[in-house]
């Protein structure tokens, strides 16, 4: 009897396995742990508040794979900016600057601009009118006084990364991607 136990033991034990290994394929995991974009997911909408008391809210949770739509709204005259440093995102859009709003960058073609404006979002972000320029490898958000932001993008690798204000280096946040 042992060893037919252990045997139907043995076989639960590599079918439990095989199940847990399906199961992560499927939700799109790659073998470095990260994920790949879900277009067929429904997106996830963050709103996050920002003023001189900080980012309201100052932690948060989103899940990897899905697209993220990031709003950031500014509650104050001073402009500010919510950096994420370090996350692994791709397909980083951003809303469109209205057209009077917008000065043409140094290196920008004519076509280039003229199809910002063709599009509600785009893949590049001007300098903001205090002089801070997005990499444009990361998330980052910035809004004037009282205006918002909005970003959209794929976070692919699970882990907590922070936020940052280049302009307000005591606004402290965290985005924590967790696996679906």
């Amino acid at each position: 009897m042992d060893s037919r136990r252990r045997v139907i033991m043995r076989t639960f034990a590599v079918a439990l396995l095989g199940a847990v290994a399906l199961v992560a394929v499927s939700c799109g995991a790659g073998g470095d742990g990260t994920y790949r974009p879900d277009e067929d997911a429904e997106a996830v909408t963050v709103n996050i508040d920002v003023s001189e008391k900080g980012y309201e809210p100052a932690d948060v949770r989103i899940p990897a794979g899905p697209s993220i739509q990031l709003i950031l709204r500014n509650r104050s005259a001073d402009e500010f900016h919510y950096r994420v440093v370090g996350l692994d995102a791709t397909e980083i859009l951003w809303l469109a600057a209205k057209e009077e709003d917008v000065v043409r960058e140094e290196g920008v073609t004519e076509e280039d601009h003229e199809k910002h404006h063709a599009k509600d979002f785009v893949a590049w972000r001007g300098t903001s009118p205090r002089g801070v320029k997005p990499t444009l490898k990361e998330v980052h958000a910035y809004a004037a006084g009282t205006q918002v932001d909005v970003v959209h993008f794929y976070a692919l690798a699970p882990g907590t990364y922070q936020v940052s204000d280049p302009l307000h280096p005591d606004l402290k946040g965290t985005l924590t991607v967790v696996a679906p």
